[in-house]
């Protein structure tokens, strides 16, 4: 049978397709928002359900960000906007639409011999995107008999575009690894403070 539902996936299909998913939402997030917006809270969690709180100057820029997030968008739920509103708050959940993922980018579980490596290569790729993890170093580890779950809780301040190009990457990269979900929040003018539930399966 063809497996076609996230549920479904093995294991590290579920890897391949959250990697491509948080890559797929964080460029469409960064090229369909207008300048005039600002993002307050910005969540994502595997498979695809997102979340975003900001607010824009126009309202012309409130309702065509709205609009376009729509069209991409199941389930999609935004408070109605009164008309000729003076207030540009934007809030907005749903489940984003992910395209042409690649289910076998990665296959092999990562060997506990390798494991090391694999953290290793993650934070280079970080510090090459400029971006500094704290939480590297203590990972929780859940026994599922066959493979072990590895999650690292991480905290970094970034500003958007650096986080956008790094998840880019890791979806393009051969590091077995993935973020579960992401919380970003805003903490200074052009940086958001982002806690990040990243996984790894790990084989003896």
């Amino acid at each position: 049978n063809k497996r076609t539902d996230y549920t479904q996936f093995l294991p590290m299909e579920k890897i391949s397709f959250q990697r491509a998913a948080l890559a797929q939402f964080m460029t469409f997030l960064n090229t369909a928002t207008p300048d005039d917006i600002g993002f307050s809270d910005c969540s994502f969690q595997s498979p695809n359900f997102y979340y975003v709180r900001g607010v824009a100057t126009k309202p012309t820029s409130q309702r065509s960000f709205l609009e376009r997030l729509k069209t991409v968008s199941g389930e999609f739920k935004t408070p109605p906007i009164p008309e000729n509103a003076p207030a540009t708050d934007i809030t907005a959940f749903g489940v984003f639409n992910i395209t042409n993922v690649n289910l076998n980018a990665v296959t092999k579980f990562v060997t506990a011999a390798e494991q090391a490596d694999e953290v290793k290569a993650f934070k280079t790729l970080a510090s090459t995107n400029k971006v500094v993890f704290n939480g590297l170093d203590k990972p929780s580890i859940e026994d599922f008999g066959v493979y072990k779950r590895y999650t690292y809780q991480l905290t970094t301040t970034n500003d958007y575009p650096e986080l956008q190009t790094l998840f880019v990457a890791l979806a393009e990269s051969p590091i077995r690894m993935a973020v579960q979900k992401i919380d970003m929040k805003f903490a200074k003018k052009n940086s958001m403070q982002s806690a990040i539930r990243l996984e790894m399966f790990v084989v003896p």
